[in-house]
């Protein structure tokens, strides 16, 4: 499902935040050292890279807001 957000992205619809996040995480992003960057996944979505950055950002504030509360 795709979402669309107002005054963003041109009001285009931009792809599912976990497709952005998954294609974070297989291609290499979260990895040290990276390889693939913010550009090449924003590329690959027809986002901006700070619209990318913001959905690994709030899936990473997500995730470990989790653990955080669980330890």
């Amino acid at each position: 499902m795709e979402e669309s957000k107002p005054g963003n992205e041109h009001d285009a619809p931009y792809p599912d935040r976990k497709k952005i996040i998954q294609e974070a995480y297989n291609s290499g992003y979260l990895d040290w050292p990276r390889t693939t960057s913010l550009d090449d996944i924003a590329r690959r979505f027809s986002i901006s890279k700070p619209t990318a950055l913001l959905h690994i950002r709030n899936a990473e504030k997500k995730i470990l807001s989790c653990f955080i509360a669980r330890h």
